[in-house]
């Protein structure tokens, strides 16, 4: 039976029939919807690194279904839709803005910061914009993918914003008009999987102690570029507002009301901070965060691969027709298969990592300015804002030879791994291919405990 599975929601679709190709000779590469109408430079809306709304990227391959192929089995991972600031970091936003309320304005461009409020966020949880979000992603599914749906069954991990966009993209997938309901009244998950640690499955990753003890590579990186970045963009803003004292951790929390006052309400309103700092500032603060990212979470840290190789089994498995080798706790069923997953935007960055997809030819270096590094592929922008998705589609031809292709936000990824085969020019790798290049994850048990109960590796930023 041909399955979809879309995990965060997500969870397994029977199949009505294959999908069929759109046309011969087309090519659609175009965003598969537009970024938000806003005065807001584009510069600025593509570096919000994680703060920054869900923008459906241009493929730089064709999208379209070749002819002579039918897609008959996906997997959708999605992080969830647009958040508030979290309950640790609203403190200290609201600190920020207070400073600079309370300051003396030099410069009329900040006279906003006199009657500038961050109240009306609820930590943590969706804003409309998010719902919304949420909403127009099971929209879009349903047309690229509904011809392929019978029945479906979904799943999610159990925080709150997780459990509701899940809600909304069914609502979305199911053709229902949208409408911010209280949750009860939204459709409901088939099942919800406790992800505080206590169930052994990969919606949580607390358990490599290698990588717990291990040295903080991301705040490392971020101590060696905030050197050069942070310190004259302070000096700058308590000019512009003196009195304010800022530190570079309040200018940093300022970065942050860009995106969010942006997804705040259910129309894109890009927010006045977005105009206190220059379009050269927000390059170097996406910067910040790639760095963060990048030795923490992916290809920098020695252990993101290995924890993450679940995220790589299941979609392997699954177009295989084989058993997943992750999360032996939960039950053999068709409808609860062992690899749920929720999507956090560390999550995505780290499965990234895991498919050896966007990976730089060299570590980002960490005491270099932006400029220096003018095409790099790793852009946490790019990756995981809010709604980000990665999409795997089976394709299969008329002999009954599958293939793989892989989406992240709409854009149809390269995949340059050997023996991939004639339809390579269209993102599409024949799956034992896929599956042999993806080999260390079907042989995780080694990997993972080697890696994480062993005395913590000794690596350095560059």
């Amino acid at each position: 039976m041909n399955t979809v599975t879309l995990f965060t929601l997500l969870g397994t679709l029977a199949s009505a029939s294959p999908l069929v190709p759109r046309g011969v000779g087309s090519c659609d590469t175009a965003p598969l919807s537009d970024p938000p109408k806003v005065s807001t430079p584009s510069s600025t809306l593509s570096n919000l690194a994680g703060w920054g709304p869900y923008i459906s990227l241009e493929s730089p391959l064709c999208r379209d279904t070749p002819s002579g192929f039918t897609i008959d089995q996906v997997t959708v991972l999605m992080r969830h839709g647009a958040r508030g600031p979290t309950a640790s970091s609203y403190p200290s936003i609201k600190a920020a803005v207070a400073k600079a309320a309370n300051a003396t304005v030099m410069d009329s461009a900040f006279d906003f910061v006199k009657n500038y409020s961050a109240e009306g966020f609820t930590a943590d949880a969706l804003t409309d914009y998010g719902r919304k979000q949420m909403y127009d992603a099971g929209s879009t599914y349903a047309k690229r993918y509904k011809k392929l749906v019978k029945k479906y069954f979904t799943r999610a991990a159990s925080q709150t914003r997780v459990v509701e966009s899940g809600q909304y993209f069914m609502q979305g997938f199911n053709g229902d008009k949208f409408a911010i309901k209280n949750t009860t009244l939204l459709p409901t998950m088939d099942l919800i999987i406790n992800d505080d640690g206590t169930v052994n499955n990969t919606l949580t990753q607390v358990a490599c102690p290698g990588y717990d003890d291990s040295t903080d590579l991301a705040a490392e990186a971020e101590t060696n570029f905030n050197a050069i970045w942070n310190a004259p963009i302070t000096a700058r803003l308590n000019e512009k507002l003196v009195g304010a004292n800022f530190t570079d951790g309040d200018i940093r929390q300022l970065f942050t009301l860009c995106g969010y006052d942006g997804v705040k309400n259910l129309q894109y309103s890009a927010g006045a901070w977005c105009n206190a700092f220059t379009a050269a500032e927000f390059e170097q603060w996406e910067y910040l965060y790639d760095l963060s990212k990048y030795w923490g979470q992916s290809y920098g840290s020695p252990y993101r691969a290995a924890m993450y190789d679940g995220y790589v089994n299941d979609p392997s498995s699954s177009a295989a027709r084989s058993t997943p080798l992750s999360t032996p706790t939960l039950p053999h069923s068709p409808l609860t298969r062992p690899s749920t997953w929720t999507l956090l935007n560390n999550d995505l960055v780290s499965i990234v990592t895991a498919l050896g997809l966007w990976k730089d030819l060299n570590p980002l270096p960490t005491t270099v300015s932006v400029d220096a590094i003018p095409n790099r592929f790793f852009h946490i922008s790019r990756i995981c804002p809010f709604g980000s998705r990665i999409v795997f589609e089976r394709l299969s031809d008329k002999k009954g030879t599958k293939y793989i292709r892989v989406l992240i936000n709409d854009a149809v990824a390269p995949l340059n791994f050997p023996d991939c085969g004639a339809y390579s020019w269209a993102g599409m790798c024949e799956l034992d291919a896929f599956v042999a290049a993806q080999s260390y994850a079907q042989s995780e048990p080694k990997n993972f405990n080697q890696l994480c109960y062993s005395a913590p590796l000794n690596t350095t930023v560059v």
